[in-house]
């Protein structure tokens, strides 16, 4: 297939910027091109392997010395751009270290081009190391500061670049979503067959095979090369043998088979050979088995380990009346899928082997098939998901004042210059000091999220009641009372009580968000606010709450303690349709257990609000280091066990 790869020559991308400014800038003043070709000479220069490394070096720092001087954006971001490739071949441990001070230039310099440029890069050796979402995140940072300069071309090469990520991670969404961006900014015909192309491998992953087939064929008449459009009939031959139309395949192939610039080159001629091979070994003829001998064959020569999978697993169902042989190649399939880390691979391979192999082999080769595509859609969905928050905190972003975004950055540059100063003046003689007020300002940074966090959620849940208990009765109360006649001593009554009903939802309200005594006296007030949740109509039971050790147990856990039981009786008076709950407090050895039960309707079918309203217990516990177990199986009623330590 053809596909984008995220770092094109920097050499050409050298004189793309060149020639671009050339056709944008008329009039442009002698001296200027005289600068331009000179720098074209030293970038050349530093591509020549005649000369040394070292040589090699020296000539692209020329290059950018003679950009830099000129003060022109793009010479500056094409020579350093030459500069990236040169140290990805000989000098990839000085990468980080350049990036970083090209990117802080850029930034102290106000050039948005070369800050775009320099994130690029950044997300092409990222990309190199494997690190897909930190690539993904500079990407599409230099995506966004291009679209601020209406680079179209730089546009479309960043969002190719993520397509590419997308397709490692089959995210079909995603990549069909980046292509079609891409379409709109693109006017380069091979980057509109990359788009199609890519529009292509998602229609044929959803089995839209008509789709896939009219994307390819655009490909086919927007590509200039013959050899791309040779790939692109190939793909074309890949989806009618997936739909099983091998008859149509056939065609398409046989003719590509004798094509000079198939024949000319090695992997598509044993491409070709693969899939033809496939659609007659599966229409019945016999010299289909032979073609994909010789894709084996051709393919071994080249050392092509991805082709070689494909083959070894069109073999394996073309011997499937040779278990043997078919597990040979299914598991000579699986071994190279391993080796170049390909879970899809290796999952096609373990269907072969679980076919041919015996029963406790194919048990084996079955969960362990089970185990990889499971891993898979976890890896996958995990990626997804931190694409897409990378995508939206980008579109927010994209909101803010491009020029408050820089001077925020150069402050922050500013800022880290004089730190580093002051830390090297006095780290000898204040390291332990600051080391303190470090961990000081953490600790109290963390308190602080901590108290706003939890205020949030006080006031939410306040909220809450207001809106949907008490300010429902209060606009009761004065519906009721605007439309009748209060002199009536029974609507006068009436209303009464509905202001009485508001009242004490309102009492209810500020006795569940009052503060918690957790001083001496904690026991007698957790016991008072059990209690206030009886009626004539429900009988509250306390047991043992003077048998725990209080004293012992930490302000948290006290708070929790209180929260959780408050928690649990106000789903009970909510939902549970009890009349008697018991609350049963001991203490074994060093763990504190609280034993509730009602007899209630119990978390059934019907009860379901009722557990969804006590996810708030179990992660309070959680946070203290304790358990909650629900007692599900007792009948009728609910059972729920608390159980924490004493201390931590």
């Amino acid at each position: 297939m053809i596909t984008v790869k995220c770092f094109r020559s920097p050499f050409l991308i050298l004189l793309l910027f060149l020639v671009s400014c050339t056709e944008k800038e008329t009039g442009k003043r002698q001296d200027d091109l005289l600068i331009q070709k000179e720098i074209g000479t030293y970038v050349s220069k530093s591509y020549d392997t005649n000369y040394s490394l070292q040589q090699r070096k020296f000539y692209i720092d020329k290059a950018i010395g003679k950009a830099l001087k000129s003060g022109k954006d793009n010479f500056i971001s094409g020579s350093y751009t030459s500069k990236y490739a040169l140290l990805s071949q000989a000098f990839p441990d000085s990468i980080p270290r350049f990036l970083k001070q090209y990117y802080h230039r850029s930034v102290a310099d106000k050039d948005t081009l070369n800050i775009a440029t320099a994130q690029g890069l950044f997300g092409d050796y990222y990309n190199t190391l494997g690190k897909s979402d930190s690539a993904f995140a500079f990407f599409n940072e230099a995506k966004t500061n291009f679209e601020y300069r209406n680079d179209s071309l730089n546009i479309v090469y960043r969002l190719l670049c993520m397509a590419d990520i997308y397709n490692q991670y089959n995210d079909n969404i995603g990549l069909e979503n980046v292509s079609t961006e891409a379409l709109r900014f693109s006017n380069n015909k091979a980057n509109i067959a990359t788009i199609y192309n890519n529009l292509g491998i998602v229609s044929r992953r959803m089995y839209n095979d008509g789709d896939a087939i009219k994307y390819y064929n655009i490909v086919v008449k927007e590509s200039k090369d013959s050899l791309h459009k040779a790939i692109a009939l190939n793909n074309i031959a890949v989806v009618y043998n997936n739909s099983h139309n091998y008859a149509a395949a056939e065609k398409i192939l046989s003719k590509l088979k004798d094509a000079p610039f198939v024949i000319a080159d090695a992997r598509t001629k044993a491409r070709v050979w693969c899939n033809l091979g496939y659609a007659q070994m599966m229409s019945g003829n016999p010299n289909g088995i032979s073609l994909l001998q010789s894709s084996e064959a051709e393919r071994l020569k080249l050392a092509d380990s991805t082709g070689l999978v494909s083959t070894y697993i069109h073999l394996a169902e073309a011997y499937k009346n040779n278990p043997n042989l078919a597990r040979q190649k299914a598991m000579q399939a699986y071994a190279i899928a391993t080796a170049l880390n390909s879970p899809d691979d290796r999952v096609e391979a373990l269907t072969y082997l679980a076919a041919n192999s015996d029963d406790h082999s194919a048990r084996r080769f079955y969960n362990l098939h089970l185990k990889i595509n499971d891993s898979i859609t976890g890896i996958r969905q995990a990626a997804k998901n931190q694409f897409a928050k990378i995508r939206y905190d980008s579109r927010r972003e994209k909101d803010e004042n491009q020029k408050l975004k820089t001077e925020r950055v150069q402050n922050a540059l500013e800022f880290e210059r004089k730190k580093r100063q002051n830390d090297i003046l006095y780290t000898v003689l204040a390291f332990m000091a600051i080391i303190g007020v470090m961990l000081y300002l953490l600790l109290r940074k963390k308190h602080r999220r901590e108290k706003i966090r939890e205020a949030y959620k006080t006031e939410t849940r306040i909220a809450k009641k207001i809106h949907d208990e008490l300010a429902n009765d209060l606009f009761n109360a004065m519906t009721f009372a605007d439309s009748q006649d209060l002199s009536d001593a029974d609507k006068k009554e009436t209303l009464v009580n509905n202001l009485d009903s508001a009242y004490s939802r309102s009492r209810d309200i500020a006795r569940d968000n009052n503060p918690i005594d957790t001083g001496v006296n904690y026991a007698n007030h957790l016991r008072e606010m059990l209690s206030e949740y009886s009626s004539p109509t429900l009988s509250v039971i306390i047991r043992g709450i003077q048998d725990i050790p209080w004293e012992s147990i930490s302000e948290n856990k006290k708070n929790a303690t209180w929260r959780v039981l408050q928690e649990i009786m106000v789903n009970m008076k909510k939902h549970s349709q009890a009349d008697i709950t018991a609350v049963r407090f001991e203490c074994i050895g060093k763990m504190v257990n609280i034993h509730y039960s009602d007899n209630g309707i119990g978390i059934t079918a019907n009860g379901v609000i009722y557990k969804n309203g006590l996810r708030n217990v179990e992660n309070r516990i959680e946070a203290i280091n304790g358990t909650v177990t629900f007692d599900l199986g007792s009948g009728k009623g609910l059972k729920i066990t608390i159980a924490y330590p004493v201390k931590n």
